[in-house]
């Protein structure tokens, strides 16, 4: 999302005039880089939410490992884990990698 924020827009882009197609105002550079962001934001809200929506049970060993296979939880924090649990996430990260 950085990037998209950072991505430079081109001085004939930030030129143009205001025009109008069909007695519509024609989108600006900025407004058109604020909705790429929206969007962005959007698809990251859906992938927060299928991620953890429903974490319960069965579903919660899942988000533990995807958040430990993509280094959030580190393995210092699942050290207080029992063995099992511990050994579980363990062994699938180096499956994985």
């Amino acid at each position: 999302m950085q990037q998209l924020a950072n991505k430079p827009i081109p001085m004939s882009e930030l030129n143009e005039s205001y025009r109008e197609e069909n007695g519509f105002s024609v989108e600006g550079p900025w407004h058109k880089r604020y909705i790429a962001l929206y969007k962005k934001t959007q698809e990251y809200d859906k992938h927060v939410a299928d991620r953890y929506d429903g974490m319960s049970g069965g579903h919660y060993i899942g988000c533990v490992l995807e958040l430990y296979l993509n280094g959030i939880i580190t393995d210092e924090e699942i050290a207080p884990l029992s063995d099992q649990p511990r050994e579980f996430l363990k062994e699938h990260k180096q499956r994985f990698q």
